[in-house]
């Protein structure tokens, strides 16, 4: 039911923890807008690289534009982190 969902506009919400809503957005595969504009979840850190890898669909976070070499860059930099953690530990 949510996969045909294209647009999602959360603005001013108080939403603060994305964590809680990462799974429902995973679930949206037509997502293609998405805004948290004011809510104090986009001021964590690395707010807008987490959603750009959660949801592959997505073509705009928060009125700005997700390019495909963003998109591509965050996927390659989460790989090689993820990597370097099983290496550690």
């Amino acid at each position: 039911h949510l996969a045909v969902v294209k647009e999602v506009y959360l603005i001013k919400n108080e939403l603060e923890d994305i964590g809680e809503l990462s799974e429902t957005i995973n679930g949206m595969s037509n997502l293609r807008i998405l805004s948290f504009k004011d809510n104090p979840l986009t001021k964590a850190q690395k707010y807008r690289d987490y959603i750009v890898i959660l949801s592959k669909t997505l073509e705009e976070l928060d009125g700005k534009k997700i390019l495909a070499k963003e998109r591509e860059y965050l996927v390659k930099l989460y790989a090689l982190k993820h990597a370097k953690q099983e290496k550690q530990g």
